[in-house]
């Protein structure tokens, strides 16, 4: 069993309300004095849930973490001893009315330090929506399933091409148009999407 202390990043940008959401965390190893962090590098859920705030808090949102991540990554690699983490996350981000604020120290006890290092980070990513990469369709995939589409349903032999005059006089040529039964009402529809 490992004994550790942490302490939780939260950005708060509006003191008065009290609403905060996670950001990151800082921990020390009390058995090997290891001293580790995590900085989330997703700030849409902070962006959105402050939705409301004045725009420059996102950009000092990201400038604040930007910092933070060098001030911390600094200190890790400096040949420091410590045995209390107040230590530590104070010297990197004093104790002020900064929207980026180190709650009160926490201790916590686990299997392993990387194990106490996965729980920590998984309680700042739960909530984390990380968009699915994918590749955008192209154009002529499009294409390709439309045609499937409309060969499927047997609606190509009604596409005809149509010019259609407006009000004012301009004509309009639609290379596919189809006609909706008795109403004699065109739409165009478009291949290029």
């Amino acid at each position: 069993m490992i004994r550790y202390q942490f302490q939780w990043l939260k950005y708060q940008p509006d003191a008065t309300t009290g609403e905060f959401v996670l950001m990151g965390y800082i921990a020390l190893c009390l058995n090997t004095h290891e001293l580790s962090y995590y900085l989330t590098p997703y700030t849409q859920r902070a962006e959105h849930f402050f939705a409301a705030a004045p725009t420059y808090f996102k950009h000092t949102l990201r400038q604040g973490l930007m910092h933070l991540d060098t001030a911390l990554s600094q200190l890790i690699q400096a040949p420091h001893s410590f045995d209390d983490l107040t230590l530590a996350s104070t010297s990197v981000l004093p104790p002020n009315e900064n929207a980026l604020q180190w709650t009160p120290l926490e201790t916590g006890l686990g299997m392993s330090w990387p194990q106490a290092n996965a729980a920590l980070k998984r309680q700042i990513e739960q909530y984390i929506a990380v968009p699915a990469r994918h590749d955008a369709p192209t154009d002529q995939s499009l294409r390709a399933a439309l045609n499937k589409v409309f060969r499927s349903y047997h609606l190509t032999p009604y596409l005809t091409a149509h010019e259609a005059v407006s009000k004012n006089g301009l004509k309009l040529h639609y290379d596919h148009a189809w006609k909706n039964g008795r109403m004699n009402v065109f739409h165009a529809v478009s291949f290029d999407l």
